[in-house]
């Protein structure tokens, strides 16, 4: 007896599917600045999550606005509309899962729209597009369960952080929203210049912050130093180039600003458990 396919959503012209089943689908958005699309999106007959390539600004019409970058994902309700804003000339290139009221099983819809995604996250998550695109192909039951186990994962975190966050921000004096809005400035210029050899002085300078309140103030709101949340960015980029650079590992290492093969493969390791080799292998499913 087939299964009903109860899974609704529309392409629009910026947009490639990659895999579909009755409970969910795998899509690319690619969307230049000077494209119709890239104004604002929504709304879609389902929810899905977006994970970006490139730094882009959303403002949704039920949350506050994000600089979207390979460290955020991002949680759309059926129904839900949103504003787009370029963040540097690189457009809007993203990922999406379509996901059926059946599998995401939450029935009040997310209660956020944007969260961290951890790098074993943001691992499994390249590892299903992968191949998708260029893997044996997918089976149905294949799919919706790393679909599944994935979004599974991303909602633990992204409910952990929501909390957090929707504490935080009651707590929130004025001052505590300027040191916010120069932490948002600093991400925002590192997502755009992650290859460069950017100090922590020219850093403060060009968010209008001391380097230490800078420091302190980056730490406190990401969890992280500026440092590490560069590298990470540099490490994700990594990820969709290295099947192009599997023989020349040492050019894209130079390219994202690692000092050498050996330090890019060493702090690829650290991030994701494995080493730049390994993962241009057959691409494989967690």
């Amino acid at each position: 007896m087939a299964v009903a396919d109860e899974l609704d959503f529309e392409l629009s012209p910026v947009e490639r599917l990659l895999a579909r089943t009755p409970l969910a689908a795998l899509g690319e958005f690619r969307c230049p600045t000077d494209a119709p699309q890239f104004r604002g999106g929504g709304p879609q007959p389902c929810a899905y999550v977006a994970f970006a390539r490139t730094p882009v600004k959303i403002s949704p019409y039920r949350g506050r606005p994000e600089l979207c970058t390979p460290a955020i994902a991002s949680f759309y309700n059926e129904g839900d509309v949103y504003d787009r804003q370029a963040v540097g000339d690189r457009g809007d290139n993203s990922d999406w899962i379509a996901i059926s009221p059946t599998l995401l099983d939450e029935p009040t819809g997310f209660a956020g729209c944007f969260a961290p995604i951890a790098s074993e996250s943001f691992l499994a998550q390249q590892r299903l597009f992968r191949r998708a695109k260029s893997g044996p192909a997918l089976s149905a039951l294949a799919m919706e369960e790393s679909v599944l186990h994935l979004l599974q994962t991303l909602l633990r975190e992204a409910n952990g952080h929501w909390r957090r966050d929707g504490a935080s921000a009651k707590l929130r004096p004025g001052s505590g929203r300027r040191r916010q809005r120069m932490v948002d400035d600093a991400k925002q210029l590192i997502a755009i210049r992650f290859r460069d050899d950017l100090s922590l002085a020219e850093l403060a300078r060009q968010v209008n912050g001391s380097p230490a309140h800078l420091a302190r103030a980056f730490r406190a709101a990401t969890g992280t130093t500026v440092h590490d949340y560069r590298t990470q960015l540099r490490l994700r980029a990594a990820l969709p180039l290295l099947p192009d650079f599997r023989n020349d590992i040492a050019a894209l290492a130079l390219d994202l600003g690692f000092s050498s093969h050996s330090h890019f493969g060493e702090a690829f390791r650290r991030q994701f458990g494995l080493t730049p080799s390994e993962y241009t292998g057959r691409p494989r499913l967690n």
